[in-house]
């Protein structure tokens, strides 16, 4: 869960990168925003939209939402997690321009997703070995699943107290 203060940084984050895209920070923008940097989890356009009508107490639809997520994807302010059809705030802020890829590793579990940068070598390589005639637009970003260390461990004691 991330704290006020990150919030904080995160808005303004977002608040200058849509003003640099030519959009701005609407409070429809700011506060699904809001609800990705809070959420413990990975949340899918549905879950979103829920979570926006009970807390604002206001009747948006999916699709508002799904606009207003590439808004911020194109923005380069959250990210859509293709291996499990959930979005996430864009945490690492540090390296923000086109040659961003980052890495993600997802929990197929809890969906505990962590964010890194990834290494150069990789990142050319990926493009090298992929930007052909057949390929132009590549989302720039990796993901990996596997079981994060609670859940490995978990599965662990369940089997050892199976045998």
């Amino acid at each position: 869960m991330i704290c006020e203060t990150e919030l904080k940084q995160q808005l303004n984050n977002a608040e200058c990168s849509l003003k640099a895209s030519g959009t701005r920070l609407t409070v429809h923008r700011k506060r699904l925003l809001g609800l990705l940097n809070c959420s413990p989890k990975p949340l899918s356009a549905y879950e979103i939209t829920d979570l926006f009508n009970a807390i604002y107490n206001e009747h948006v639809i999916a699709n508002s939402v799904y606009r207003t997520l590439n808004d911020l994807i194109a923005a380069r302010l959250a990210h859509r997690l293709n291996t499990i059809n959930k979005y996430v705030a864009r945490r690492r802020f540090e390296k923000a321009d086109e040659t961003t890829f980052p890495l993600f590793t997802i929990c197929r579990e809890c969906l505990y997703v962590e964010e890194q940068q990834a290494p150069d070598e990789l990142v050319n390589a990926a493009f090298n070995n992929t930007m052909s005639e057949s390929f132009q637009q590549i989302t720039p970003q990796l993901e990996l699943t596997g079981l994060c260390s609670s859940c490995y461990e978990q599965k662990n004691r369940e089997l050892q107290n199976d045998v």
